[in-house]
């Protein structure tokens, strides 16, 4: 075992251990799938065009409530760190308003002044933080807001050919049965 991979069976595997529990969850949808396609290929005349659409429908959508959910705990943990990010800004911003052990000589307001005149300031510690994982927090939502919109598109797009072709909606609910 080497780097998260093992050959087993003449077949390379991947070591899950390290994957998120959204990644796994795919994954075992994705291993679903596989033995679904397997026996509709059980047939040995090869896929129908019915049964290929079929297939790639639900691939599309396992993969893509994948990427959603993903997503949507990516955008969890960077909230989470981005209100870390904050407190800790207080924190630290918050400390400057203490006299540092050994300094004497000066006063609470030449304090402030010294610090001011370092560039340290509410704006240069919290202001800073705070704007920086905004960015962070609107650039995950976008991608959680495009996910989301691909998987609707998805399975509209599969609902639209279902309402269009009634052959092929009735063999995709023997085959989800």
């Amino acid at each position: 075992m080497t780097y998260g991979y093992v050959l087993e069976n003449g077949q390379i595997k991947i070591i899950d251990t390290y994957l998120s529990a959204e990644v796994k969850a795919t994954r075992k949808v994705m291993g679903n799938f596989y033995k679904h396609k397997k026996k509709l290929q059980k047939s040995g005349k090869g896929l129908t065009t019915n049964e290929k659409i079929f297939l790639d429908a639900e691939q599309a959508t396992v993969i893509a409530s994948g990427l959603v959910a993903t997503a949507e705990t990516a955008l969890d943990e960077v909230k989470s760190s981005a209100q870390t990010a904050l407190e800790k800004a207080e924190e630290l911003y918050n400390s400057t308003k203490e006299m540092p052990f050994g300094i004497v000589e000066l006063n609470d307001a030449e304090l402030a002044e010294a610090y001011a005149a370092g560039g340290v300031s509410y704006a240069s510690i919290v202001t800073k933080t705070d704007t920086h994982f905004d960015k962070k927090v609107t650039k995950a939502e976008a991608i959680v807001t495009a996910y989301t919109t691909l998987k609707s598109d998805i399975q509209r797009g599969i609902s639209e050919m279902l309402a269009k072709d009634s052959e092929l909606a009735g063999d995709f609910k023997e085959w989800e049965s």
